[in-house]
């Protein structure tokens, strides 16, 4: 799917140059980003040449596990900001919006996001 960059754009909250990634990180931590309560941070980055298929492959498992680890729920990553580095760019998006862009892209409904979830945490 080509136009899952422009969904991922759409789902951001804020676009940074990744230079300025530490800073806001720095900012959000100490709470002075309005309207976003994180708890937990989690970085990806995303190549110019990577299609959906290999992006969803190699992120959302990872994703999916390192929530787990870190007790948060993999279906419903409240308290999450996830950074997507792209080129110079930063994308920075809420748990949630991160796995709503899944469960859209492949057209899953709860159940079907679950089953998912669950493969990857026994993989």
């Amino acid at each position: 799917m080509a136009d899952f960059r422009q969904a991922l754009q759409a789902r951001a909250f804020r676009r940074i140059r990744g230079a300025d990634y530490n800073r806001a990180r720095e900012e959000i931590e100490a709470g002075r980003e309005p309207g976003v309560a994180v708890k937990l941070f989690y970085e990806v980055i995303l190549d110019d040449d990577v299609g959906w298929e290999a992006f969803r492959d190699r992120t959302f498992p990872r994703f999916a596990r390192y929530l787990r680890d870190k007790k948060h729920d993999p279906e419903s990553p409240r308290g999450v900001l996830v950074a997507v580095f792209a080129n110079e760019r930063c994308l920075l998006l809420h748990g949630p919006d991160f796995v709503s862009l899944l469960t859209e892209i492949e057209g899953l409904n709860a159940a079907a996001l679950h089953f998912r979830v669950l493969q990857w945490l026994t993989d």
